[in-house]
């Protein structure tokens, strides 16, 4: 994938994960690396190229 989409990716991930450890603070819900994968998948996968589900990361 180009940098741009990748750097764009990587900035809403950052921001995202500052709400995931308030969220994990208030014990609204438990963000393992699964979860986190599996946004990270959403955002790219479709775009660029399918994302195996037993793509060694989950």
């Amino acid at each position: 994938p180009p940098d741009d989409y990748l750097d764009k990716v990587i900035q809403s991930y950052t921001y995202l994960e500052e709400h995931i450890i308030v969220l994990e603070n208030a014990n609204a819900e438990e963000f393992d690396n699964v979860v986190k994968c599996n946004i990270l998948k959403s955002m790219i996968g479709g775009k660029y190229a399918p994302v195996l589900a037993n793509n060694g990361f989950v």
